[in-house]
């Protein structure tokens, strides 16, 4: 389904898709020291 809400929080194994990048698995989601977010991509070709 397509989500076009910015504020839509993504869990890890959602599949995603990026115009100009192709499909996206979300993998590991980590928030770092500095509060942050770090989240770990794999490229579907």
């Amino acid at each position: 389904k397509e989500i076009s809400q910015a504020s839509y929080t993504v869990k890890t194994g959602d599949l995603i898709a990026i115009r100009g990048k192709g499909r996206l698995e979300v993998g590991d989601v980590a928030i770092t020291k500095k509060e942050r977010y770090r989240v770990q991509l794999t490229r579907y070709v």
